[in-house]
C-alpha cells in the first residue's frame, strides 16, 4: 500500500493490498534481483531487499506488543514532559517580570 491509497477510505482501499505470504516474500525478493537489485527502487518490490532468514508464514509471527506498547508510552511521556518544560519556563519568565 502506498500513501496515495492510504489517504482513501478503508472501503474504498478494501482489497487493494496483497496478503503476505513466505511465496510473496520469495516472489517479491526474485523481482527485486532481477530489476538489478536497486536499493533506491527496493519499495516497488515490498522492502523484500533479501531472503527471509526463517521459513516461519506471516500468520504464525507475533508482534512484540509489549515493546510497541513501550515505544508509544515513551513517546508520550516525552511529549508531555517537554510541554511541562515549556510551561515552567513561561511560568518563571511570568513571575520575574520578563513578558
Amino acid at each position: 500500500m502506498n500513501q496515495d491509497e492510504m489517504q482513501l477510505s478503508i472501503s474504498m482501499r478494501a482489497g487493494s493490498s496483497q496478503s503476505c505470504s513466505l511465496q510473496s516474500f520469495h516472489d517479491h525478493h526474485q523481482r527485486f534481483l532481477h530489476s538489478g537489485g536497486n536499493a533506491k527502487k527496493v519499495k516497488e518490490f515490498y522492502n523484500c531487499i533479501s531472503e527471509p532468514y526463517f521459513d516461519v508464514p506471516p500468520s504464525q509471527v507475533c508482534l512484540p506488543g509489549l515493546h510497541i506498547s513501550q515505544g508509544i508510552f515513551l513517546k508520550i511521556f516525552n511529549l508531555l514532559e517537554n510541554a511541562c518544560h515549556d510551561l515552567d519556563v513561561k511560568m518563571t519568565l511570568i513571575h520575574s517580570g520578563q513578558n
